[in-house]
């Protein structure tokens, strides 16, 4: 039977933290640990954290300097004992009961060194439908990666998957530090480092959408941030020949995102990201995903900037509606 890790790193969530950790605390698969890590919280996060370890001897506390949410996720790495490794934001919840039971039959019938699953965005009491439409992947594949990418289920983050321990023995997956959008290079030097992949149709988590949060703040350094990193991401690729050609759609639809969050920039704000997005805009020809189709189509009849213009007056209306 293995054990599962939970790290929930957290910072200043006191209004969230009791229900995330209940979620958790209910499952029906009890070998679990829960690892909350303190990244220096002001409010009273750091004692509900130790109130939760008094009262069940699963969870365990590190309380230490605020680091951001890599550090605190490294940290949890660091002090984790569990087979497999999941994540789980603070501000968000697991979904029932059995999950974590049916991520563990599906990881024994596989024997996926990292699990994919489903998940659902929340707003405001009014949940969106699951992200994905798929159905399990078939529990035999040649090419599980493969399979991933071409049904659009191999996406950027570390709260929807379950990861072998083992695959973080050589630092090779830590995320790396103070930098925003972690989760994209991350995402991409797991794909190179596993070769057992799979998914599973179960909705895991609630995935919070608040407006305070950082994920939705779009700024300069977010996407300077963005930008370096998937310029990490073609890096990396540069390194490697088995699995270049089947990532780089991947790294194109990071690259579109990249996009997206430079047209809500305003004029000034933009113009110097922009020349650095421009340098890669051949990324474009790399993915036939309809996101990506989209722009580079506007960008061929355009140019760069009628596809960034048209990409903001979109925002704009979409805001509108």
């Amino acid at each position: 039977m293995e054990k599962f890790t939970v790290i929930i790193p957290v910072y200043n969530v006191a209004p969230y933290l009791n229900a995330c950790v209940e979620s958790v605390l209910q499952q029906d698969f009890v070998n679990f640990e829960i690892l909350l890590i303190d990244d220096g919280s002001t409010d009273q996060s750091g004692a509900m954290c130790d109130a939760w370890a008094q009262k069940d001897a699963r969870i365990r506390v590190i309380h230490q300097e605020n680091k951001g949410l890599s550090g605190a996720r490294n940290s949890g790495i660091d002090a984790a004992m569990g087979e497999y490794l999941m994540f789980l934001d603070s501000d968000d919840w697991w979904a029932n009961s059995s999950v974590l039971s049916r991520i563990h039959d599906r990881i024994r019938l596989t024997r996926a060194q990292v699990l994919s699953f489903d998940y659902q965005k929340w707003y405001e009491g009014q949940f969106d439908k699951p992200y994905f439409s798929a159905t399990d992947a078939p529990a035999e594949l040649d090419d599980s990666l493969a399979y991933l990418l071409q049904q659009q289920l191999w996406v950027t983050g570390a709260c929807n998957k379950a990861v072998r321990r083992e695959l973080f023995a050589n630092g090779a997956l830590r995320f790396r530090p103070g930098i925003s959008s972690e989760d994209i290079d991350w995402t991409l030097r797991l794909a190179l480092s596993a070769q057992r992949f799979d998914y599973l149709q179960e909705v895991v988590f609630a995935y919070r959408q608040r407006k305070t949060s950082l994920s939705h703040k779009t700024t300069v350094r977010r996407v300077n941030d963005m930008i370096g990193n998937v310029r990490e991401c073609l890096r990396l690729l540069e390194e490697t020949t088995s699995k270049r050609d089947l990532l780089m759609p991947f790294v194109a639809y990071q690259y579109a995102t990249v996009l997206y969050n430079l047209a809500a920039l305003d004029r000034k704000e933009r113009h110097e990201p922009m020349k650095q997005a421009k340098e890669m805009q051949y990324l474009l020809d790399c993915s036939e995903n309809g996101k990506v189709r989209m722009l580079r189509t506007a960008a061929k009849l355009g140019g760069f900037g009628t596809m960034l213009m048209l990409l903001r007056c979109r925002q704009y209306l979409l805001r509108r509606i």
